[in-house]
């Protein structure tokens, strides 16, 4: 099997780990070195975007999707997990927050902050305690996500 049908079978998926690619790469029986350059190429021919360790989306798909803010906030909630889009992200998207905002999504999880800069956006998590960890609800668009309510996400923007 080449490189360039290998990544065609992942056209329509929002991403996939390297585990799924291992699991494809196995049934061809294509070796381990081989399939981590298929990684590699990938990587460095823009064919395939890096997430974060072990997620990837193909670039034709990123590019498809690239305007919809339904996507990027289900990415958000898919990078760490359990959290809900909040803060300036959230107030933009209900039309509070008149500003416009850079592409830095911020969420809310009960995990240590993190942050993932990559080739589609930067996704930035803050750390809130289990109590305060409410008042979100999931919204079915092209892709569903979680994020936080109104009264929540102004909370939260004034908490932090």
């Amino acid at each position: 099997m080449r490189r360039e049908s290998f990544f065609s079978s992942y056209l329509e998926f929002p991403y996939f780990t390297k585990e799924v690619l291992r699991a494809a790469a196995e049934q061809f029986k294509i070796p381990e070195s081989t399939f981590n350059s298929f990684i590699s190429r990938g990587l460095k021919n823009g064919e395939i975007i890096h997430l974060k360790r072990n997620y990837y989306v193909t670039r034709t798909f990123f590019d498809k999707h690239r305007t919809d803010s339904s996507y990027h906030f289900f990415l958000a909630n898919e990078l760490l997990k359990p959290s809900y889009v909040s803060l300036e992200a959230a107030l933009q998207y209900y039309g509070l927050f008149a500003e416009a905002v850079n592409y830095t999504i911020t969420s809310v999880t009960t995990k240590l902050r993190r942050q993932f800069r990559n080739r589609t956006g930067i996704y930035s998590y803050r750390s809130l305690g289990g109590a305060f960890f409410t008042d979100f609800k999931t919204i079915k668009e092209n892709f569903e996500f979680v994020i936080a309510q109104p009264h929540k996400a102004v909370f939260d923007y004034l908490y932090y």
